[in-house]
């Protein structure tokens, strides 16, 4: 008879488990940025001129040198903030799901950069210059 050998959990496996865990919770990861899912019809970032891209950009500079743990405790000012999809006054592009964890980052004190994560990707929705997504939040930051 031939002897089946048994297979080694994956706890006693010589890849340690971080390697293979591709879980949202790995809050110790620096973010990669996607525009793939960008809306190209309301708060583009074609709205935004001058000083307002090079705002932008150092953001991004910012953001990229972060972890994720940083940048959802508040570290830098970023000021992370989970919103319900349902809430904003402009609806999701379709090809993005309602069950993303939809949160925006503060560019400064009006502006906004809104997106979700996936694994360690932060993937960018809206480019919101004057509050548009979400007027109510202007008033309550005032």
């Amino acid at each position: 008879m031939h002897k089946i050998k048994e297979k080694k959990p994956i706890t006693q496996s010589r890849i340690p488990g971080k390697a293979t865990d591709t879980s949202e919770h790995r809050q110790d990861e620096f973010p990669v940025i996607s525009f793939m899912h960008t809306c190209n019809r309301n708060c583009q970032l074609s709205d935004w001129r001058g000083k307002e891209l090079d705002l932008l950009v150092n953001f991004f500079k910012k953001v990229e040198k972060l972890t994720w743990i940083q940048i959802t405790m508040g570290h830098g000012g970023l000021d992370y903030t989970r919103i319900n999809p349902d809430e904003c006054s402009i609806k999701l592009p379709e090809f993005v799901s309602k069950d993303v964890g939809l949160f925006e980052l503060s560019v400064d004190k009006v502006k906004r950069v809104w997106g979700y994560r996936s694994e360690n990707i932060l993937r960018v929705i809206w480019f919101d210059k004057n509050h548009d997504v979400l007027p109510w939040h202007k008033t309550r930051r005032a």
